[in-house]
């Protein structure tokens, strides 16, 4: 009996230890791939946490970029994710590269910005050759950068002239035409590029005759959709076609590029001198091809006597359609050395100087210069001279203005006196706009004014209420005067504006009389003023936020202080100087 009891219990355990056994082998096989799933899941939602800190440094900087920050956004930390962006220039567009790391987990970002169409003011105050002069204790909150000289009141006094960020003057401004194939306007002939691989970059041979370095090339363009900032090459000649060394290039921006054909400036980045009697290639280089988006270059059958090829810069070419055809285009040499006399450079430990010349300047951040006297500070001549920078507007954008505004229809001079309150646009005015006395002058769309621009005693000009954060323009053919108590005004709404605009080139055109295209003597407000052809002059205590010009003169206690929200202004339609998305892409590493 005891063996069979102990026969019973050895077979009872070992049909518990049997179950046991089979319990956990299949908790164990059905546990496995859940435990599995939840560490996969566990892995997948920290590598997306990367990944979204990473999107969201990148649309960071897209931010800081709109609201005129120009250096890449600090390391970005949420949750425990962190992002770290490194920014670089790539052919003219901005590029941020974010690695987004959670733990062992890393995912990375990469997006490319460019300015997109129309205009954008980077400066409180950017002139042309014509340079900027400074009197009385005039100042310049914000930088300044020219392509002439900057030059300040001198004498004893000359410390009471400044500019609180940095100022630049351009080497090399004030370029001549050496090679130059100028057609009829509007073109006999074009060519459009960039829509293919076959037509993706264009190219115009030359022969240079000089060994003077070639500082500028000047393009007669105009674009369909928004193409992305090209590269202006000047290349060898391989065998008849363009080659692969590139001397010397600069950037074509997309942004001074309009819908109609104008001159648009390209600027070199290194002076290099070529071989007299040598052929070069001029090589438009386009990043990459876009039915909807491209340029198209004028040409014409005079006698120059180049040849013409379309393709894609380092493959092949093939020659154009109709082989007789030439671009329109000039290509310019030498210039002047930029230089800055006689003021005030930075606030604050920061602002630098740089000129090739620079003389009498107290500056609070680095001097760049080849040479100088009577400064605070030793040259630096690590950096070689700044080159000049084309201005934000362009004949271009005027006429795109002008169109606009006629698309509103049209109406005689328009004169508003006394307490008299009128809205218009957009519409073109035939004569003159003049807002004098107590007069109001709402503006709800762009204005093109045939004849001179006059505010004065009271009269005012406001952006309506109704635009809300959206700016207006005003363009005008003659000159513009702004004086007395009244003023120009946005709608109230932040980032809302004022741009007056006029093509005259005054003081140096016929019919003149020696006054500039814009005179600034009284209160001026929320207006940002640009004459590329002609001379801006202040005079009194008038203050604005932002002037382009050909040449500025400053005296009195004039002011220009510059808003960081002029390189993002909006308009109900043609242009706007915001930077928008080129490309955005995750890729496996930076």
């Amino acid at each position: 009996m005891k063996n069979s009891s102990q026969n019973k219990g050895a077979a009872v355990m070992i049909v518990v230890l049997f179950f046991v056994i089979l319990s956990t082998t299949l908790l164990v096989g059905v546990s496995t791939p859940i435990v599995q799933q939840i560490e996969n899941s566990t892995d997948f939602l920290a590598s997306k946490k990367g990944y979204n800190v990473a999107d969201i440094q990148a649309e960071n900087a897209l931010y800081r970029f709109n609201k005129g920050k120009n250096d890449a956004p600090a390391d970005l930390s949420i949750l425990g994710s962190e992002a770290i962006g490194i920014l670089t220039d790539v052919n003219g567009e901005k590029q941020i590269s974010v690695q987004g790391v959670l733990g062992e987990f890393q995912r990375f970002v990469t997006a490319r910005f460019r300015q997109d169409t129309g205009v954008a003011f980077n400066y409180g105050l950017q002139v042309g050759t014509g340079g900027l002069q400074m009197s009385g204790s005039s100042y310049i909150v914000g930088n300044v950068y020219s392509n002439g000289d900057i030059i300040g009141n001198g004498g004893s006094g000359w410390y009471t002239t400044y500019v609180t960020g940095s100022a630049v003057a351009a080497t090399i401004s004030n370029p001549v035409a050496h090679v130059q194939n100028v057609g009829s306007v509007p073109p006999s002939d074009s060519f459009t590029f960039g829509l293919s691989n076959s037509n993706q970059d264009f190219a115009q041979s030359f022969v240079m005759s000089t060994t003077t370095p070639i500082t500028e090339i000047e393009l007669f363009l105009k674009k369909t959709g928004s193409p992305a900032n090209a590269t202006v090459k000047i290349v060898n000649n391989s065998g008849g076609v363009p080659g692969s060394t590139v001397l010397t290039s600069g950037t074509l921006s997309s942004g001074l590029v309009t819908t109609l054909y104008s001159q648009v400036p390209a600027t070199m980045t290194t002076s290099v001198a070529l071989v007299s009697g040598t052929t070069y290639w001029l090589v438009v280089d386009v990043a990459s091809n876009n039915s909807s988006n491209y340029y198209t270059v004028g040409m014409n059958n005079n006698v120059f006597s180049g040849n013409t090829k379309m393709g894609r810069q380092g493959n092949s070419w093939a020659n154009l359609a109709t082989t007789t055809l030439d671009a329109d285009f000039k290509i310019l040499v030498g210039g002047d050395a930029g230089t800055i006399t006689d003021m005030g450079v930075g606030t604050s430990g920061s602002g630098d100087a740089w000129a090739n010349t620079v003389n009498n300047v107290t500056v609070t951040g680095a001097l760049f210069c080849q040479s100088g006297t009577g400064n605070n500070k030793v040259c630096d001549t690590s950096k070689t001279d700044p080159a000049p920078v084309p201005l934000p507007i362009t004949q271009g954008n005027i006429d795109e203005w002008k169109d606009e505004a006629l698309a509103g229809g049209s109406t005689s001079t328009v004169s508003i006196n006394g307490t008299d309150v009128i809205t218009i646009g957009p519409k073109k005015i035939n004569g003159d706009l003049t807002i004098s006395a107590s007069g109001k002058l709402y503006v709800t769309g762009t204005l093109h004014v045939t004849g001179d621009i006059n505010v004065n005693g009271s009269g005012k000009i406001y952006v309506d209420s109704s635009m809300g954060a959206d700016s207006v323009v005003i363009v005008t053919d003659g000159k513009i005067d702004l004086g007395g108590s009244g003023g120009v005004y946005g709608s109230g709404v932040a980032g809302s504006y004022v741009v007056m605009s006029t093509s005259s080139a005054c003081p140096d055109a016929v019919g003149c009389g020696g006054t500039p295209a814009i005179s600034v003597n009284g209160a001026a407000g929320s207006v940002i003023l640009s004459a590329p052809n002609g001379t801006v002059s202040f005079t009194g205590s008038a203050g604005v936020k932002s002037v382009v010009a050909k040449k500025m003169i400053m005296t009195g206690t004039t002011y220009i202080t510059y808003d960081t929200g002029l390189t993002g202004l909006d308009f109900t339609s043609g242009p706007s100087g915001a930077w928008a998305v080129s490309s955005w892409k995750e890729v496996l590493g930076l």
